[in-house]
């Protein structure tokens, strides 16, 4: 009995009680050993399936050349039949034109765990990893107080982005109620943590719900309950990951987004015991190596920042004292507005 609970699982679970039935109340059940579940597995419809399965099922797809999204998250909720939410995530992934490859997996810190998703990534070309465990994988020790920066490294050896998806903790009706949004709990286990894994962030795409009462065991029972928009939103994001693998550098377009706060034009690029006009200028010199659609860098840090206060910035003060050079037209702008909610758009002609 405790191996069957241990292992758990829905076909143990249904085993143990053919076991029960047989051993105890005399019914004519036959029953197997338990079966232990690898710490690592392929996912396919509420069970394990093997990868020659997973390629038959999305023969089409992959003859198609739909890109692969590998689809990671805990074994334990495959163990408590808690799959529902990941069932709805598939077929939102599938409907964004991505091909899922689903594992699920003891941890990120598990070799085995590793070791299965980086040889799914190169048997499969994978384009990106979307990533539903917590915590950080880094087994660096904390940085301590030495002139070099600590040198963290991504879990994955494969280099391709790593999203990282957020199953809140709390309920929809917690999350709308607060104005930080998420508990502190889960912007540290889902958000802060992973971050120096150097996952990208996403947003929360599920929360916990009541499914319903349970009267022999005289329990709620809870599950994770999928937030269609949102799943929605993170599966468009993925594939535009996937599509801009596949993209030469030369038709990419990357943006710098540099910190000014307090919003004072002497706080642009503001990082203690940081030079970050200057890493930025270093990161434009690597960009235009590598191909990237780059010209008339700054020379160097200083360079950069009068160029940047030569047009407007956020700082409330000079706004009406410089010129704008960015613009959108008429016609562009309103085919994005009429896109919003009625609601809002209400709220923006009232202003």
């Amino acid at each position: 009995m405790w191996r069957y609970l241990r292992e758990s699982g829905q076909i143990n679970a249904q085993q143990l009680f053919y076991f029960l039935a047989e051993r105890y109340f005399g019914k004519p059940f036959s029953w197997q050993e338990p079966a232990p579940l690898p710490s690592a597995l392929i996912y396919h419809a509420g069970y394990s399936t093997g990868f020659a399965q997973w390629q038959s099922h999305y023969s089409e797809s992959l003859a198609e050349a739909r890109p692969v999204a590998i689809l990671a998250f805990y074994r334990s909720h495959l163990q408590s039949g808690n799959t529902a939410m990941f069932d709805g995530l598939i077929e939102i992934l599938e409907q964004e034109g991505l091909v899922p490859l689903v594992v699920a997996v003891s941890s990120l810190k598990d070799d085995v765990s590793v070791g299965l998703i980086e040889s799914l990534v190169e048997r499969t070309q994978a384009k990106v990893i979307l990533n539903t465990t917590g915590f950080a994988a880094n087994r660096v020790g904390s940085p301590d107080l030495a002139s070099e920066p600590t040198d963290f490294q991504s879990a994955f050896a494969s280099p391709i982005p790593v999203l990282q998806l957020i199953l809140s903790g709390s309920t929809e009706e917690d999350w709308q109620a607060q104005t930080q949004g998420l508990r502190s709990r889960d912007v540290a286990m889902q958000i802060v943590l992973p971050e120096m894994d150097g996952r990208i962030i996403t947003r929360a795409l599920s929360f916990k719900a009541s499914s319903h009462y349970n009267d022999i065991a005289q329990v709620d029972l809870v599950r994770y309950e999928l937030h269609e928009e949102r799943a929605r939103f993170v599966a468009q994001l993925a594939k535009r990951f996937a599509i801009l693998a596949s993209k030469p550098n030369h038709q990419k377009r990357i943006a710098f987004v540099l910190a000014n706060y307090p919003t004072k034009d002497g706080r642009i690029g503001n990082g203690v015991g940081l030079d970050t006009p200057a890493s930025s200028v270093n990161l434009l010199k690597a960009l235009e190596a590598a191909g990237y659609p780059i010209d008339n860098i700054p020379e160097h840090g200083n360079a950069l920042i009068e160029e940047l206060l030569g047009a407007v910035t956020n700082n409330p003060s000079t706004l009406h004292e410089r010129g704008c050079w960015q613009s959108l037209a008429l016609e562009e702008y309103l085919e994005y507005f009429y896109q919003l909610p009625l609601e809002c758009q209400n709220a923006v002609w009232g202003r």
